[in-house]
């Protein structure tokens, strides 16, 4: 909008002098007030300068403010809303960059904003705020009269400021004031995305961890974050990516395969930024392994979107980089829209589905935070992970399908990769938690303690054993070598390609072999590259004709394909990390 040759016409600056200077002599009347005539010209003054300030007011036209929306459309940012947490290391990210230097505004990202709180935060037992360092203001400073004056024609918003520094000015004789720092300033907004309607879907209430038994700490037991942890993503980027694919067993065929699945994906998504259940074919019953979960997946659309923006950011597509910054800026919006006011990212699912998309969503936040410190993520990320720690069993260490159940191994592992991502990104987790992740652990091994049942004192099962041997390297626990060999000559006994496929498996077996670098990953990768590149289909995706694929349907197979063949540069091997190497994660592991 431009300003009307009203704005621009020297009387208006005349009187906006005039109504400033009478404001002046209406404060200073008033305070000096010893006479009878003082008070009223005093009063005679403001009544003046209240007429005057009105003219100006009917004859200057309102300008659009930066910085405000009105949150209907989808990245959408109320400027007024402040950035609650923000972290050290984000010092040099700019909230304006493009996403790649080739962007065109066309294509910029919808900005990410913060959901404000409805009620009371719960206590909060992951933090981010050891780290918040910003420079603030100590006084406020009377107005620099000798500074260059200010063109009153720009808005009425600059002449209101002046009034309030002159008030302000005799403020700051009494008491000196801290102001806060300001919101974080929000791109602007693409036409595209700007008309897009947001969903409006009523929020889940999970149910309350003190009505399960489950103790709700009083306080932040945190520990602080002394420097910044080794970057387990960092092969996920650049020339590291392309030889960390080489020297573990992936080729042009497997980064080929990886793309076309991607396309895929990034083609299932709503324009609200969600991938729909209902529309990809999950939430069929095929009642597996003798359970009838009541078509689990067909409302799970917070995990399955976190699921899709795992493969993407997997191959480091990420909100602010890459191709793909539209869909994963999309897609982290729709999780912050749907978070519930305690921090749950369970969203509409049904019991069997709840759990594990709040954790499989929390870890796509925790990986985009880690990835980008970007501080919009940062207070979402911390609640979410403060909601897993609160429902985590106090005695067992697990989860299940409810707050208070003693846990499963097939919930622990995504719980555990969210725990780890949020460390990943600076955020102070309780000690106890990880003392109770090593617990849980303890209480599912089998065998002479390298293989693993799904629930304590049950039968092992390979997949158990792939996810918890996974969860041990990737937290960095010390796993002897007797175990770890006890676990590859089981895991081995069932290659990709022998009998049904199961992707979960094959992921969480993927994970922990390739972390080893031993003959038995060899062996692995070789079956699982076959068996992968065989059965993708000529769209990209792999068919739903798998152990759970009814119940996530096309883009749970098509993700977990991806991931698997992400997996040699996803994270850092155990012969990479400096951190597991000091912890003595690998020492032993050394053959």
């Amino acid at each position: 909008m431009t300003e009307s040759s009203l704005a621009q016409t020297p009387w208006l600056a005349v009187v906006a002098v005039s109504a400033m200077i009478l404001i002046a002599v209406t404060w200073f009347l008033w305070r000096r007030r010893g006479g009878r005539r003082r008070p009223k010209t005093a009063i005679a003054c403001a009544i003046l300068s209240v007429g005057l300030h009105s003219s100006l007011f009917l004859f200057i036209p309102t300008k659009d403010q930066p910085g405000k929306g009105t949150g209907d459309a989808p990245g959408s940012v109320d400027g007024s809303a402040p950035v609650m947490v923000t972290m050290t290391d984000v010092e040099t990210f700019d909230p304006d960059q493009s996403a790649s230097p080739d962007e065109s505004p066309e294509t910029f990202i919808p900005p990410l904003e913060l959901p404000v709180p409805e009620s009371e935060p719960l206590p909060a037992v992951v933090t981010a705020t050891a780290a918040v360092d910003l420079p603030m203001e100590t006084s406020v400073q009377p107005p620099d009269f000798s500074a260059e004056p200010i063109d009153l024609s720009e808005s009425h918003a600059q002449i209101d400021q002046l009034m309030t520094d002159l008030l302000l000015a005799d403020a700051t004789l009494s008491q000196v004031e801290t102001p806060q720092p300001d919101p974080l300033p929000t791109p602007p907004q693409p036409a595209a995305t700007a008309s897009m309607p947001q969903p409006s879907m009523p929020q889940p209430t999970p149910p309350s961890p003190a009505a399960s038994g489950v103790p709700v700490p009083t306080q932040t037991v945190a520990t602080p974050v002394a420097s910044p942890r080794p970057d387990d993503f960092a092969n996920r980027r650049g020339p590291a990516r392309r030889s960390a694919l080489i020297a573990t067993g992936g080729d042009d065929r497997t980064e080929a395969a990886v793309a076309a699945g991607l396309r895929f994906i990034a083609s299932r998504q709503r324009a609200d930024g969600i991938w729909d259940p209902t529309t990809t074919g999950a939430g069929q019953e095929r009642v597996t392994l003798g359970h009838n979960r009541e078509g689990a997946g067909k409302r799970a659309e917070t995990g399955l979107t976190g699921l899709a923006l795992l493969s993407l950011m997997g191959s480091g597509h990420t909100h602010l980089d890459g191709p793909y910054t539209d869909n994963v800026a999309r897609g982290l919006q729709a999780l912050l829209n749907r978070q519930a006011a305690d921090g749950s990212l369970g969203g509409p699912a049904g019991t069997y589905a709840r759990m594990y998309c709040h954790s499989i969503a929390t870890l796509s936040l925790g990986e985009a935070f880690a990835l980008t410190r970007d501080p919009r993520l940062a207070q979402s990320t911390a609640d979410a992970l403060s909601y897993s720690a609160r429902i985590q069993h106090p005695s067992t260490g697990g989860w299940r399908y409810q707050p208070g159940d003693t846990g499963d191994t097939s919930q622990f592992g995504w719980q555990a990769m969210a725990m780890e991502s949020g460390k990943q990104g600076g955020m102070n987790l309780d000690p106890q938690i990880d003392q109770r992740l090593r617990t849980f652990l303890s209480t599912v091994r089998a065998g002479r303690g390298g293989l693993a049942s799904y629930r304590p004192k049950r039968p092992p099962s390979r997949t158990m054993t792939a996810e918890a041997l996974a969860s041990r390297l990737l937290l960095g626990h010390y796993v002897p070598p007797a175990e770890v060999a006890e676990a590859e000559a089981y895991l081995l006994q069932e290659l990709p390609g022998m009998g049904e496929d199961n992707f979960y498996y094959w992921y969480y077996a993927s994970l922990a072999l390739h972390q080893l670098q031993s003959p038995a990953w060899t062996r692995w990768n070789e079956a699982m590259k076959q068996r992968l590149l065989a059965t993708q289909r000529s769209d990209g995706s792999w068919p739903t004709t798998s152990v759970w694929g009814g119940y996530g349907g096309e883009v749970y197979t098509t993700a977990m394909g991806c991931l698997c063949l992400e997996v040699y540069y996803r994270h850092l091997t155990l012969h990479q990390s400096p951190e597991k190497i000091a912890n003595g994660a690998l020492r032993p592991l050394v053959r």
